[in-house]
C-alpha cells in the first residue's frame, strides 16, 4: 500500500501540470499564453478562429489615438466637447454629459482603466469628425501592422445590428505586443486601481480584475458582450530570482468566459502555469569568448570567437540544452570586425536556434617575417 501511494504522489508530481493544461480551456472559447519577447507559445487553444472581442476593441481605439497625437493631429492636452452622440452610449461609460468638457488625457485613462464605451465615442469624434471615419482608421491600421483578420464596425465593441468587432486571439496578441512595444507607458495607466476623478465626481475601479490578485501584473484589458463572452488580455512582468534567468513578460489572453469568475479564476490559471513552470534563461550574450582559434597568417596568431547576439530562451524548467560549435576551416587574415566565422547551435525541445560568430575586431594579417618564421617553426 505505500509503495502505491508514494508511486501515485510521483506521477502526480511529474504529470500534475499537464493534467492542468487539459483543463485549462474547457469553458473557453479560446486561450493563448505567449512570451512577449520571443513569441514562444506556452499554452494555446484556438487562437485562429474569428470571435466577437468586446471591449478588447479598444486596444486598437488606444493605439489610433496615441498614434494620432505623435503625428501631431491631436495633443495629449486637448479639451474635448462631448456631443449628444458620445454621451448616449451605453454599457461601461464615464459619465459623460452633452457639452461637457473633458481633457482627452482624461478621456484616454478612462478608456483603458474602466472601459468607458462613451469616452471612446467621444474621442473617435474628436479625431476624425464622426466614429465611422475613425473606424476607417482602426481597419486601415490592423491592416498595416498585419492584423489579417480582424475587423472592426465601431470604436468601443459594443454589438451593432449589423454584428460586432472581431478578431482572431492570434490577432490580439499582436495587437497586444504591438502597443505595448510602440507605447510603453501604456501599462503605467493599466496598472491603476482605480480611476478618481475629483472634479466630475467619478470613482470607479480597474475592470481588471487580476491587479487585485497577482503581483507584478500591469495590464491589460477586459471585454464582454453576450455574444463574446467575459475576455481578458493580462500580462505580467515576471522578475527572476536566480543568476542564470532574466525577467520576462507573458500575455496571457482568455476568450469567451461564462462569468467574471470564471475569466478571473482562468487568467489567474494561466499565468501562474507560466509563472511556476518557465524560465528565462541566458544562454549566451555576446561578451562571451565561445572558442579561440589558431589563424596560421593573422598578426595575433590567435583568435577569439564571439556571438554576434545574446541569445535567451524561455523554457520550461529542467529543459535539457545542449550547444554545437561550427568554426569554419579556413579563416585567414585580413579580417573585420564583424565578419562571420561560424555558428552556434542551440538545441533544446526539438528547436534549433543558431547564432552567428563572429571576431568582434579588426585581425589584421601578419608580416611577412612573422609568417616566414611561423612556417620555420611548424616544419
Amino acid at each position: 500500500m505505500k509503495r502505491i501511494i508514494i508511486l501515485v504522489l510521483v506521477i502526480f508530481l511529474l504529470f500534475g501540470n499537464v493534467a492542468f493544461c487539459k483543463d485549462l480551456e474547457d469553458g473557453l472559447k479560446g486561450v493563448l499564453l505567449k512570451d512577449f519577447e520571443t513569441e514562444e507559445i506556452l499554452y494555446s487553444s484556438n487562437i485562429n478562429t474569428e470571435m466577437s472581442i468586446a471591449s478588447i476593441t479598444k486596444l486598437m481605439t488606444y493605439l489610433i489615438i496615441m498614434d494620432s497625437i505623435m503625428e501631431g493631429k491631436i495633443k495629449i492636452d486637448d479639451i474635448v466637447t462631448i456631443s449628444k452622440n458620445a454621451a448616449s452610449e451605453w454599457g461601461s461609460s464615464f459619465n459623460l454629459k452633452p457639452l461637457e468638457k473633458i481633457k482627452l488625457n482624461t478621456l484616454i485613462k478612462s478608456i483603458m482603466i474602466v472601459s468607458a464605451n462613451d469616452s471612446c465615442v467621444a474621442v473617435a469624434e474628436h479625431i476624425s469628425g464622426s466614429e465611422e471615419k475613425f473606424v476607417s482608421l482602426m481597419n486601415e491600421k490592423a491592416k498595416k501592422i498585419g492584423l489579417n483578420n480582424t475587423k472592426y464596425i465601431n470604436s468601443n465593441g459594443l454589438p451593432e445590428k449589423n454584428g460586432q468587432n472581431t478578431m482572431t486571439i492570434n490577432d490580439v496578441f499582436k495587437l497586444t505586443k504591438h502597443v505595448i512595444k510602440k507605447y510603453p507607458s501604456t501599462l503605467n495607466i493599466t496598472k491603476i486601481k482605480k480611476l478618481k476623478v475629483e472634479n466630475r465626481n467619478f470613482s470607479k475601479e480597474n475592470t481588471n480584475p487580476l491587479l487585485k490578485e497577482i503581483k507584478d501584473v500591469d495590464g491589460l484589458k477586459t471585454g464582454y458582450t453576450d455574444d463574446a463572452g467575459y475576455c481578458l488580455v493580462s500580462t505580467i512582468n515576471k522578475k527572476e530570482s536566480n543568476l542564470n534567468g532574466k525577467p520576462f513578460r507573458l500575455i496571457g489572453i482568455v476568450m469567451g468566459a461564462k462569468s467574471k469568475e470564471i475569466r478571473k479564476n482562468k487568467s489567474i490559471e494561466l499565468l501562474n502555469y507560466g509563472m511556476k513552470n518557465f524560465e528565462m534563461k541566458k544562454i549566451v550574450e555576446k561578451k562571451d569568448i565561445i572558442k579561440t582559434v589558431e589563424v596560421f597568417n593573422s598578426a595575433d596568431k590567435h583568435v577569439d570567437i564571439y556571438p554576434r547576439d545574446d541569445l535567451c530562451l524561455l523554457v520550461k524548467k529542467g529543459t535539457e540544452i545542449k550547444k554545437e560549435i561550427f568554426i569554419k576551416n579556413d579563416i585567414k587574415a585580413p579580417l573585420k570586425k564583424g565578419d562571420k566565422v561560424g555558428r552556434l547551435t542551440i538545441f533544446y525541445n526539438n528547436k534549433a536556434k543558431v547564432v552567428e560568430l563572429i571576431v568582434n575586431k579588426d585581425i589584421e594579417k601578419a608580416n611577412f617575417l612573422i609568417r616566414f618564421i611561423r612556417y620555420i617553426q611548424n616544419k
